[in-house]
């Protein structure tokens, strides 16, 4: 009785490690790909902003990756 309990109590361990992993991997790809838009946002910035402009665009873009990417790794 008490070992079967022991092995349900494991595979529910699993199960929501998983369930978290899964959480976890889906919420990095949504980074990525917030990541990936900045980036293609800031190429378009570059090809067409007015160069007074683009400085700051290029900060404010530059800025926000390195928080997503800080994100990503702390999840």
């Amino acid at each position: 009785m008490y070992y079967t309990h022991q092995q349900n109590m494991h595979n529910m361990d699993v199960h929501q490690i998983q369930t978290s992993w899964t959480e976890v991997t889906a919420q990095q790809q949504e980074v990525d790909e917030v990541i990936w838009r900045l980036d293609s946002l800031q190429q378009k910035i570059f090809s067409s902003a007015p160069v007074s402009s683009r400085k700051q665009f290029v900060i404010l873009c530059r800025r926000k990756r390195r928080f997503l990417c800080h994100y990503r790794i702390l999840r």
